[in-house]
Order: C-alpha cells, then structure tokens, then sequence
C-alpha cells in the first residue's frame, strides 16, 4: 500500500469515515469502551498513514 497513492488515499478516507467523533459519540452511547478502543485504533491508523503518505513518491 506504501508505493500505492490511490490506496493510501482511499485508506485515509476510510479511516476518517470510521474514526468520525460522530460516529464514535453514537457508538459510546451504547458501549463507551469500544468507543474509546476505536478511537485509539484509528488515530494510530491515521499516524501510520500520515507518515506512509509523506514517503510515498506521488503523494505529495
């Protein structure tokens, strides 16, 4: 995926989809410590990506 612009691209969406606050508030609702689990996962995704993106040729 690092050497792949259009995945990194469609991934970052994909996570920024997923970890919206959002979603995540309403999910907390009903179960707060998958809420909290999900945040975390996604703000790591979104670093690893963030630095993948910054390395990869063609995505800056």
């Amino acid at each position: 995926m690092a050497g792949n612009p259009l995945a990194l691209t469609v991934k970052c969406a994909d996570f920024a989809d997923n970890g919206d606050p959002g979603r995540l508030a309403a999910l907390a609702i009903d179960d707060p410590a998958t809420a909290a689990r999900f945040q975390k996962k996604y703000a790591h995704a979104r670093e690893v990506l963030t630095h993948l993106s910054q390395q990869a040729p063609g995505t800056r």
